[in-house]
């Protein structure tokens, strides 16, 4: 019983392999200011000498809703649409003027909205010594195809149909407490917005990306861990084959059109005011990049109501 009440925390907002049960729902309300100031190139963030400063800054604000049904025992259904207003700190920067098509003009709206089903298919509950769950995944990101040439864009434009899966177990911790964690793992194709781009190039690629989560509490009432997220872009061109090519850097789906990697890494803090409602925050940091920001750093806070 504590490590499932522990469970229902860590799930919040759909995480992990876990589900919420028939009939029951759980609706995630969250917050998210993020800031960077620097861009990676092919050679990685690893290598300082080789990154480009974005002036001031660029910034982002944003809101989230996520709502998860339980359709059967377990089977749940969720979808999620955030909304964002992002904008340079200085539009008067050089990098802005050198990048054209309104690179660093503030855009605001809303994002890349995504559809998840998740069917629980091993429940640790019953014996086996994980919980595992599959599912595929729905974006819709055509709201935010306008303004995809720009720095403060919100998405690429794109539809994408992908898949997932999801590891997780759970723990009594001493007395009074418990523990969880999981990972995920996914795919997503993405429908191209051109397959001629650079002559033969379909953009934005196919992408693959991952989590790893895991909490511990000494009691039911709060739990803190490390978090830790992922992206790849295998396909695609670097930042400098755009830089050296005038009509590729002022086409609208120069940004879609690069190979990029991600990693973030930082950690999260749950608070339980009750059985149905439970209060999370997260600080996360790139810790690696490859033709993408190399150092934004991400706040995030929400309420998640069973």
């Amino acid at each position: 019983m504590l490590a499932s009440l522990l469970l229902t925390a860590a799930a919040s907002a759909g995480g992990g392999p876990w589900v919420v049960g028939a009939g029951r729902s759980s609706i995630y309300l969250g917050s998210e200011s993020q800031r960077l100031t620097e861009l990676a190139v092919s050679t990685g963030s690893t290598a300082a000498a080789d990154l480009i400063a974005v002036g001031s800054g660029i910034s982002t604000l944003g809101a989230k809703a996520i709502v998860s049904y339980g359709l059967l025992p377990r089977l749940e259904l969720e979808g999620s649409l955030p909304a964002y207003r992002v904008r340079a700190n200085r539009t008067d920067d050089p990098l802005c003027d050198a990048l054209g098509l309104d690179a660093c003009k503030a855009t605001e709206g809303l994002g890349v909205a995504v559809l998840r089903a998740k069917a629980l298919i091993l429940d640790e509950l019953y014996g086996p010594p994980l919980s595992i769950a599959i599912g595929p995944e729905l974006r819709l990101g055509g709201l935010t195809a306008p303004d995809r040439e720009r720095l403060t864009n919100l998405g690429e434009g794109t539809t994408d149909l992908g898949g997932f899966l999801s590891l997780g177990r759970t723990g009594i911790l001493g007395s009074a407490g418990a523990w969880s964690a999981y990972t995920e793992l996914g795919y997503r194709y993405r429908f191209p917005n051109t397959e001629r781009f650079d002559g033969d190039l379909a953009v934005p690629g196919s992408e693959l990306f991952g989590s790893l989560d895991a909490l511990a509490g000494p009691s039911l009432t709060w739990a803190i861990g490390p978090t830790v997220t992922a992206y790849s872009r295998p396909s695609g061109l670097d930042f400098e084959d755009l830089l050296a090519d005038t009509a590729l850097l002022l086409d609208v789906d120069r940004f879609a059109a690069l190979k990029v990697t991600a990693i973030q890494a930082g950690g999260k803090l749950i608070v339980r005011g009750s059985e149905q409602v439970t209060l999370s925050t997260a600080v996360l940091r790139t810790v690696f990049a490859v033709n993408n920001p190399s150092d934004v750093l991400t706040f995030s806070v929400g309420l998640t109501i069973q």
